[in-house]
């Protein structure tokens, strides 16, 4: 989700418990300061992803400022709890726990001297523990987002070498969406016809995940070559914020179809054992944890193929997109 989304919907409800009527006394603020108050998270949580730990103290201490004039927002909890999010995914686990650990500290001394008058008040152990959990979910979105690092390098490594490794092979580079006009030209002079529509700038997917959507695509439109019923095809990338779609079609028309699909099939097979048909991409699909589905569809033979966009965080960025 794009992070402009998040953060208006934050926005939204920080000013929506604000102004909305709820049946406590506490929830609603008595006095113009704590109305500035309650209302400042939807200001300042935007910043967040440049300064997470800066912002998350400020949470901390607009809650302590509108708990002294007897105010309890539950949009001051959940910007605090983002916040908290947003530290755990841009920092170390350590770093993590501290912060944490610090800021429910926090929130117990500011009930301690507060209108709630007791760190062991039912409201401030519910704002602990939501920033408890906030953290923890942070430090799992980040340990996943380094493993599918890992898995990616992995992957690369795994790609450039299948070549250096075959018997007397000379390096080459391997071949990434960047040769998909060059891919396009040489089926076009073979007599494939081919469509090819592309949604998003390819320059942004890393680069196993475009050295595998260039196989994919070649694998497809050889198999279309071969064992399609008519000699053209179509090929659509569509990039989102988090992966890369490849949808390549053919068509097979009249009684011969269901045919031509299971001569497609066999044909991907066959290859398949020497790790260049569609079933033999699987695994390289697979290591950069993507998925292939293959068939028929409306009046044609279908490949087509989820994969990650891009792994590589960016912390330090205010491009990061969701509660990051």
């Amino acid at each position: 989700m794009p992070s402009w989304i998040v953060d208006a919907l934050a926005a939204l409800f920080i000013v929506g418990v604000a102004v909305m009527p709820f049946g406590g006394e506490e929830f609603r603020p008595s006095t113009p300061f704590a109305f500035v108050m309650v209302l400042a998270p939807a200001v300042l949580l935007p910043f967040r992803r440049r300064w997470p730990v800066a912002v998350l103290a400020a949470m901390l201490a607009i809650y302590g400022a509108t708990a002294l004039t007897g105010t309890l927002s539950p949009g001051v909890v959940l910007a605090a709890a983002i916040a908290m999010f947003s530290v755990a995914t841009q920092s170390t686990r350590r770093r993590s726990i501290i912060t944490a650990a610090c800021a429910i500290l926090g929130i117990a001394l500011l009930s301690l001297f507060a209108a709630l008058g007791s760190v062991f008040d039912p409201r401030a152990i519910q704002f602990a523990v939501t920033l408890a959990f906030a953290a923890a979910a942070g430090d799992a979105t980040r340990s996943r987002r380094e493993y599918i690092v890992a898995i990616t390098e992995r992957a690369e490594r795994a790609e450039r070498s299948r070549e250096e490794e075959a018997p007397g092979a000379t390096p080459v580079p391997q071949p990434g969406l960047e040769r998909l006009d060059a891919l396009m030209e040489s089926f076009g002079e073979a007599g494939l016809q081919v469509n090819v529509r592309s949604e998003g700038d390819m320059e942004h997917v890393s680069r196993a995940t475009s050295l595998v959507a260039y196989r994919v695509i070649q694998e497809a439109l050889t198999n279309a070559h071969k064992h399609g019923t008519e000699n053209r095809a179509h090929v659509l990338l569509a990039l989102t914020d988090t992966e890369l779609s490849v949808i390549v079609t053919n068509p097979i028309s009249g009684p011969i179809s269901r045919e031509a699909s299971d001569r497609a099939a066999e044909g991907a097979d066959a290859r398949a054992a020497g790790g260049l048909g569609l079933l033999g991409l699987r695994e390289r699909v697979a290591s950069v944890r993507g998925s292939v589905t293959t068939g028929t569809a409306a009046g044609g033979y279908r490949v087509a193929v989820t994969l990650p966009r891009q792994h590589r965080p960016q912390p330090s960025t205010s491009a990061q997109g969701g509660l990051e």
